[in-house]
């Protein structure tokens, strides 16, 4: 004979035992789930506005092109969620815009006139296509040798006959992790950028982070013998 199995569930004098209230089930809506969705919707929907980038110049103290102006793409990249299925994560990229920038300029007589590029902050709210995890801004330097004389003695000194009289530079810069934390604040940014034309092997790192100047000045002690390579300055104004 089989004896009965009591589980704390099936016993009323039990019930206050079970792990899981039901009060939410007496006042459940169906309609609720509607509210529900659109609220953390909206918790995430960021105020209309701009984000203004105001480019003050292009400094390579050890770039030789005769060159006075980059030309600086800002594009805005957008990775959305990763389904299993997926061998990577799907990603769009909106062109922002094109901005003529001042190379090594001088930092006491800035123009007052600087380029700017202006983002609107509905670029990072949520829409009806793939949810989007993560916002990276992606910046491409494009730099043309005016100096047709000096591009002919370096391909000539290279041994190398392709017509090359372009340098490109590119750096990505996270705005909107995966866990939707912001990382832009106005102020003055400093963005080392990585030099493309050059055939490496290594591949150059991705998706980098804001730092702070402070904070960089403490851990290499001179912060101008850390930054040797080309830099983008810019301004951002919320």
């Amino acid at each position: 004979m089989c004896s009965p199995i009591f589980l704390n569930r099936t016993l009323t004098y039990m019930k206050h035992r079970m792990s899981r209230p039901h009060r939410n089930r007496q006042n459940f809506k169906v309609d609720s789930l509607l509210e529900k969705v659109n609220s953390r919707r909206d918790a995430m929907t960021i105020q209309p506005g701009y984000i203004n980038l105001t480019f003050l110049g292009f400094n390579n103290k050890s770039l030789d092109y005769n060159a006075q102006i980059a030309q600086v793409e800002t594009v805005l990249l957008k990775i959305s969620h990763k389904k299993r299925k997926d061998s990577s994560a799907p990603s769009m990229q909106v062109t922002l815009g094109t901005a003529d920038v001042p190379i090594n300029p001088n930092e006491q007589h800035l123009p007052l006139i600087a380029p700017t590029i202006s983002i609107p902050t509905e670029s990072f709210n949520p829409s009806s296509g793939p949810l989007v995890k993560s916002y990276i801004l992606l910046f491409r330097v494009k730099i043309d040798n005016d100096d047709e004389e000096l591009a002919l003695k370096k391909r000539k000194s290279n041994g190398s006959t392709l017509e090359n009289n372009t340098k490109l530079y590119g750096a990505e810069l996270t705005i909107y992790d995966k866990h939707n934390r912001c990382y832009l604040s106005d102020g003055d940014y400093d963005i080392v950028v990585q030099d493309f034309s050059t055939n490496s092997r290594n591949s150059p790192e991705k998706h980098s982070s804001w730092e702070n100047v402070n904070d960089l000045v403490e851990t290499c002690g001179n912060l101008d013998a850390f930054i040797k390579g080309a830099v983008l300055k810019f301004k951002l104004r919320g």
